[in-house]
């Protein structure tokens, strides 16, 4: 009976080592993944682990994380926006995410809306009530910055999607940055775990 219960805790303790390893390399090749399609963007490989490095001090803000920072940072730039603009994108978006009670997981669902607004030449509906939906102070920087929230009437105002963009943007980075709370304290250790692994 003893011996049963020792080698059933070696396999428990084995069972949990082999999950850890895999575990380990899913994230390692997610990592891997988004390092380099942050890198075909990079002038260099040292340019990319600097860009990297900034990202990483990035996602330790309310309302990221590490991978959807890097994540949303190459989704941006395959779109267009150099690094700058992104790294302006993920920082404005995610503090109005935190501020409106949002987290990092739904920044996949806003980074979506901001890509397509980005690359559509006019502004549409559906993109901008997505991103009301998730980011819901959208609406009264869209009456500041432009006198309407209605799509219809930015689209016969001609504005682009990289005007509204650079305007919304302009705004969103006079709001109040959102405290650090203990949910983003364990996204933010739960980051520390994840990159340990890679």
């Amino acid at each position: 009976n003893v011996i049963e219960s020792i080698v059933g805790g070696i396999q428990s303790l084995a069972n949990g080592l082999l999950e850890l390893g895999k575990n380990s390399m899913v994230v390692a090749g997610d990592f891997e993944a988004l390092v380099m399609a942050i890198n075909v963007f990079s002038p260099s490989l040292d340019e990319t682990y600097r860009r990297v490095a900034r990202l990483r001090e990035l996602s330790k803000q309310p309302g990221l994380n590490f991978f959807d920072t890097l994540q949303a940072s190459a989704k941006l730039q395959a779109a267009g926006a150099d690094f700058r603009m992104a790294e302006r994108v993920v920082r404005s978006f995610g503090n109005a995410l935190a501020i409106a009670g949002g987290d990092a997981h739904r920044m996949d669902l806003v980074m979506l809306a901001v890509t397509q607004i980005a690359t559509k030449g006019k502004l549409m509906g559906q993109e901008l009530r997505q991103l009301a939906e998730h980011v819901p102070q959208i609406r009264k920087l869209m009456l500041e910055a432009f006198g309407t929230a209605n799509s219809e009437e930015l689209g016969k105002m001609g504005i682009s999607g990289r005007e509204f963009l650079e305007k919304i943007l302009n705004l969103m980075e006079e709001m109040p940055r959102a405290t650090n709370t203990a949910k983003n304290f364990f996204v933010n250790l739960a980051d520390t775990f994840k990159v340990a692994m890679v």
